[in-house]
């Protein structure tokens, strides 16, 4: 709607309907898309005739649409998709550069699983891995200089480790260990040494020594980040049984089996127990799910009984984490 602002969202969506009954298009993962390819073709001979002249205004169109979501710093997964894409599409390499830069725009399909998208950007405006990471860490040096206030450090440090981790991934291990032991040091100021957040970035770091075969250096902090995870979520608790697998995995790697296989145990206890328990809850919640649909069927649904059934079906979504 943003784009063509002089379309009523009531004559949108009424020819939206249109043409889904008519089988032209479906919709999946938030997006519009043809049903197949005989309607794309028939969209293109009717409203395209021109050919590339249309095509380039409307992608210029979207370039400039997804350009000031940038700039409002709203950096959507959309907005990351789109703008790489439509760049490379327009043959513009100095602008994919520039948007690749952009740390939110690379933190968003990183994480999402688009390193190898990535990679092909940067290998499109011609840069190597080496020249890549440098200038990923600059330009992190450059936003740091702007952060003031601890949310906003936060946000730094988690750019920090997506860039290790991207590095990482890589095989540029001793590049990677920059930006992973900032993102420590940051959490550890901004937020306090014995903060979850600070046992990630350890689990982390370890994580990269361990690749790199420095493995007394690994031990030691996975050993801090098992440490922290103890005191922090309690010593049956699947983050723990994370830190001891990944410790019981450098042991293996050492040919220490017996160690390795004693935290093999405890780690399995610890994931056995945890599924029981959710296990135990889903059951629970799908009884009360249940009887909250037969209170609004005899009840009606503004009942204190069925209020009492809301709620206890919502503490036991919280206690499964399942905070929708």
């Amino acid at each position: 709607m943003e784009l063509y602002p002089e379309l009523s969202s009531a004559v949108l969506a009424s020819l939206v309907h249109s043409l889904h009954k008519m089988c032209l298009l479906t919709y999946g993962c938030g997006l519009l898309k043809f049903q197949h390819l005989q309607a794309w073709e028939m969209v293109r001979l009717e409203y395209m005739e021109e050919g590339e002249n249309v095509i380039s205004a409307y992608r210029q169109k979207l370039v400039e649409y997804f350009t000031m979501q940038l700039s409002r710093d709203r950096v959507t997964w959309r907005s990351a998709d789109e703008l790489p894409w439509l760049f490379q599409q327009q043959g513009d390499k100095q602008k994919l550069r520039k948007c690749l830069l952009n740390l939110f725009v690379s933190q968003n399909l990183y994480k999402r699983g688009h390193f190898a998208e990535l990679l092909s950007y940067w290998q499109l405006v011609g840069k190597d891995k080496s020249s890549m990471a440098a200038e990923y860490f600059d330009s992190l040096k450059e936003y740091e200089k702007s952060c003031e206030g601890e949310e906003s450090m936060i946000c730094l440090a988690d750019l920090y480790e997506t860039l290790g981790r991207f590095l990482k991934d890589l095989g540029l291990l001793s590049q990677a260990v920059a930006p992973l032991q900032r993102s420590l040091e940051i959490r550890e100021t901004a937020l306090d040494p014995d903060h979850p957040r600070v046992a990630q970035s350890l689990h982390q770091l370890a994580g990269v020594y361990v690749q790199w075969k420095k493995f007394g250096n690994a031990e030691q902090l996975y050993k801090q980040a098992l440490e922290i995870s103890e005191n922090a979520y309690g010593a049956e608790h699947p983050r723990v049984a994370r830190e001891l697998d990944a410790l019981a995995t450098l042991y293996q790697k050492q040919n220490k089996y017996e160690q390795a296989e004693q935290l093999r145990k405890k780690s399995f206890k610890i994931r056995q127990k945890a599924a029981r328990q959710k296990g135990s809850l889903c059951g629970f919640a799908l009884l009360r799910q249940r009887a909250l649909q037969l209170e609004e069927l005899t009840l009606g649904k503004d009942t204190p009984d069925n209020a009492r059934t809301l709620n206890e079906l919502g503490v036991l979504y919280y206690l499964q984490n399942n905070l929708e």
